[in-house]
């Protein structure tokens, strides 16, 4: 896939409704009939992408709850720079502009990240101190602005 059309054309967007990005387009996985693949797309496809690396994070962490892993998740995802088609308008936009990360899921970051959370209770990423603190996570994200502070409170 190019560049341009790395977002399908069926793709959810918006800051308000897309947190991260993951593959959906051709997604080699079973159908029924017994020992039978093809090739489907979806965000059918998607949404276990994203769904298989919450599983994979709880499996070796149980001790994160689910804002926690969502919030690794999130923080993980690679950025995308490059200007995509936007599905909704048809025009020319970046990741950051049709979703709240801009990013694309990324399993190897998100396992690094949870790791190194579960092992010293903190992550500091370009930009970004996050902090375990009790069962809730602050994160400090430099901006041109100064420094935001989030709180992600534990369930």
């Amino acid at each position: 896939a190019s560049k341009a059309s790395l977002i399908a054309n069926f793709s959810n967007v918006g800051k308000g409704e897309v947190d991260v990005f993951a593959p959906g387009v051709n997604i080699y996985a079973p159908v029924p009939g017994g020992n039978t693949y093809d090739n489907l797309s979806g965000t059918s496809m998607a949404s276990p992408v994203v769904s298989g690396i919450a599983a994979l994070i709880l499996q070796y962490y149980p001790q994160f709850n689910a804002q926690q892993v969502k919030m690794i998740i999130e923080q993980s995802a690679v950025p995308f720079e490059e200007e995509v088609i936007n599905p909704s308008t048809g025009e020319k936009a970046k990741l950051s502009d049709i979703s709240r990360t801009g990013g694309l899921v990324n399993a190897h970051e998100a396992m690094r990240m949870a790791d190194e959370l579960a092992r010293t209770g903190k992550i500091k990423t370009d930009g970004k101190k996050i902090k375990v603190d009790g069962g809730d996570l602050k994160i400090k994200t430099k901006t041109p602005q100064g420094e935001k502070k989030t709180k992600v409170k534990s369930a």
